[in-house]
């Protein structure tokens, strides 16, 4: 029997694919291990046109400034999601959802949750202040990024469709994560380019 936070995480990961598509990106930092760090310092702002955008649970992301941001419907805030943003004139798509569950009290126990569910590349990723686990979903449709929050809710940040290793979303994709960080002030101007 599954616990309910593998009912959690495996109902975000198909209310995601349900609302938008294919999920993305196979093992986005494929060589990560323990000391994997993604920080602020590493947003390449010649990647993109990009701009800071601040949204619920208290978060700010460095966003391709091309990208729709999507209107929630009632149903996908319902869902957990807090963001969704879509590439014009592509599958791609960002999108950060944020699920409550009583069995996860830490990271060793949502480890435990995403193998249970049949996630599998499990690693250890520091972002910026966030100890967080990447893992691609059972069925290899999603590549994601989970934390827990101060709440203790797993916020999850994934990408869409699977790019390859050389492609450019799983570059804008490492680019978007770095730039994850609780809302600032000081983020509301675009990355410099010195």
């Amino acid at each position: 029997m599954k616990s309910p936070v593998i009912k959690s995480v495996l109902a975000s990961a198909l209310a995601l694919t349900l609302l938008g598509g294919q999920a993305y990106a196979e093992n986005a930092v494929s060589e990560a291990d323990e000391s994997t760090v993604l920080s602020i310092d590493n947003i390449d702002p010649y990647l993109y046109e990009g701009m800071w955008v601040s949204f619920e649970g208290g978060y700010d992301m460095y966003l391709p400034a091309e990208w729709s941001m999507a209107e929630l419907t009632d149903e996908e805030t319902e869902a957990g999601i807090l963001l969704l943003l879509q590439q014009p004139d592509s599958e791609n798509s960002i999108r950060v959802l944020s699920v409550s569950d009583e069995s996860i009290a830490d990271l060793a126990s949502l480890e435990e949750s995403l193998q249970n569910a049949g996630c599998t590349d499990l690693e250890s990723v520091t972002v910026n202040d966030y100890e967080t686990i990447t893992y691609n979903t059972e069925d290899d449709q999603m590549t994601a990024f989970s934390f827990l929050d101060n709440e203790g809710d797993v916020v999850t940040v994934g990408f869409t469709p699977k790019p390859g290793e050389d492609s450019d979303l799983l570059a804008a994709a490492l680019n978007v994560l770095s730039s994850l960080s609780e809302t600032s002030v000081e983020n509301t101007s675009e990355v410099t380019t010195e």
